[in-house]
């Protein structure tokens, strides 16, 4: 099983080296790390060139001389991914070195499943934990975990932008990505919510009860919890009045 990681940056000079580190010591290693560079200024191209001729064999480095946008940019590097399992990862976080390995044991476990996402544990600039996790701050309680359990409940949520998942702790099968890419979202609306819309309507959305990443808020970050776009209550509609399954039609024969 080859698995493939998709990160993206953009001045990530500060926290990239502790993010690229955190995921080339994992428990289960990774067999490629496909970063898209979305024209840094900083020196993020000198950190991530260290890197690439230090691990030849796994990071391959992708650059670009104009602005592609965080959500395009993913779209760019999943496309570039040749893993069986692709996971994404932000350039300012840091990954449990356990992450992989569970994230395999899960899919393993659940071989109907296309996509999983898990929780994270906040920490500051510093790397201090704040005390809180993503699924307190995205309102995702027991309740609501247990009525994502239905998938259809989660479209539905999903449809409407109340979105749950980090695209920082997602990971799927490649045999998601005929159906993600390219990624269609309006305005207010990110590239996980998308993974999640595609993976709920083929019944393949589940996620882990545990934290494999710590989550960093700083005042630079492009989205997330201090982003200037809210996660939640925001359009009121994806897609129009799209129902389940027509969206599920469109999802199946997308590529006869």
């Amino acid at each position: 099983m080859k698995i493939s990681v998709a990160l993206c940056s953009f001045n990530g000079e500060r926290f990239i080296a502790e993010q690229l580190n955190s995921i080339l010591n994992q428990t289960v290693p990774v067999n490629e790390i496909i970063i898209c560079d979305d024209g840094s200024t900083d020196k993020t191209i000198e950190i991530l060139n260290d890197f690439r001729t230090n691990y030849p064999e796994i990071i391959r480095v992708f650059y670009s001389n104009r602005r592609y946008g965080t959500i395009k940019n993913f779209e760019r590097a999943i496309s570039l991914t040749g893993g069986d399992i692709i996971m994404l990862s932000d350039q300012d976080d840091i990954w449990y070195n356990y992450k992989v390995e569970k994230i395999i044991r899960t899919l393993k476990s659940n071989p109907d499943a296309l996509m999983v996402f898990s929780n994270g544990d906040l920490i500051d600039a510093n790397g201090l934990k704040t005390g809180s996790t993503l699924w307190d701050m995205w309102d995702f309680p027991i309740d609501v975990r247990i009525k994502w359990k239905d998938n259809k409940i989660a479209f539905y949520n999903l449809v409407g932008n109340n979105n749950k998942v980090t695209g920082a702790t997602v990971a799927f099968r490649k045999e998601l990505k005929r159906h993600i890419l390219p990624i269609r979202v309006h305005p207010g609306y990110w590239h996980d919510a998308w993974l999640a819309l595609n993976a709920a309507a083929l019944n393949g959305l589940i996620f882990i009860e545990e934290s494999l990443i710590q989550y960093r808020i700083h005042s630079d970050q492009q989205v997330g919890i201090s982003g200037s776009i809210p996660r939640i209550k925001q359009e009121p509609n994806f897609i129009g009045s799209v129902s389940f399954s027509k969206f599920q039609r469109i999802v199946h024969n997308k590529y006869p």
